[in-house]
């Protein structure tokens, strides 16, 4: 069961926490020129574009450094001056994600804590941030601006190489005329074994996977969030013409007024304990 509040800033959210810290995932202060895929290719790292922004000393951003990564699926053109295609980068205080009209495109942002400018798509899920904790933590918080279509995100958690754990969700449109929203995705679906292969676990949650033995949320190397990627189980494609501003991600304690979200997770987990028993 997620639960959606409008909320004036994230320094809102913050304040309904009960006292434990929030962890800053990515402010989006730190600019990004803009990437833009005009050939059409696959969802894999080849076949976009790629490039790192950050530094060592950067607070703004976990680990200092963030690694974006766009690619055209379909529709894409550049002949007769058309120029068609997805374009993603971070200027202004927002993330802008954005296809033209008739393609359709996927991006990705991964934080892994690593310098690597020259190939900002590997992601470094071995040592990467060093082993991150998110004790104390119980939910994702995603402040969305705009967004003037649905589309599915996939949130990945690396505590090794091949421990891993991906909820993929469904997220909805926000109209530009509204305060922003920002969206609460409780960390028990990363951190419940019992939950993995599970599709349709909650409102809105698609796919949870895991490689290995899945995440160890007190020990984090990597995260990644796959923007439009689909729904590859309900058959779903991206959505074309997808247009997202996003201004902030980050990890925070569970605010009061949601002391109930993410207890159909849990409660699924422990009936599926039961029945492995």
């Amino acid at each position: 069961m997620f639960q959606k509040k409008i909320l004036v800033a994230a320094v809102a959210a913050m304040s309904l926490s009960f006292g434990a810290q929030a962890l800053t995932i990515d402010l989006f202060s730190t600019p990004q020129a803009n990437l833009i895929d005009y050939t059409n290719g696959s969802q894999a790292y080849a076949d976009g574009l790629s490039s790192q922004a950050g530094s060592a000393g950067d607070l703004t951003i976990l680990g200092g450094y963030r690694d974006a990564w766009v690619t055209a699926l379909s529709g894409a053109n550049n002949n007769s001056g058309e120029e068609l295609g997805s374009k993603l980068g971070v200027s202004g205080g927002l993330l802008r994600f954005s296809n033209d009209s008739g393609v359709v495109g996927v991006a990705e942002l991964q934080w892994d804590g690593g310098l690597d400018a020259a190939n900002p798509s590997v992601i470094d899920s071995a040592v990467g941030l060093g082993g991150v904790s998110f004790a104390g933590l119980t939910n994702f918080e995603l402040t969305t601006v705009e967004s003037d279509l649905g589309y599915t995100i996939e949130l990945t958690i690396y505590s090794s190489a091949t421990n891993w754990t991906k909820v993929s969700l469904d997220a909805h449109a926000v109209s530009g005329d509204s305060a922003p929203v920002v969206s609460y995705i409780p960390l028990a679906a990363f951190s419940n074994d019992f939950l993995c292969g599970s599709y349709g676990a909650d409102t809105d949650v698609n796919l949870i996977s895991c490689g290995g033995t899945g995440a160890d949320l007190n020990s984090i190397t990597a995260l990644t969030a796959r923007i439009n990627a689909g729904d590859t189980v309900a058959g779903q494609n991206p959505t074309t013409n997808i247009d997202l501003r996003l201004t902030s991600v980050n990890v925070v304690p569970e605010p009061a007024s949601l002391a109930l979200v993410g207890l159909g997770l849990l409660g699924l987990g422990a009936a599926r304990r039961r029945k492995a028993a």
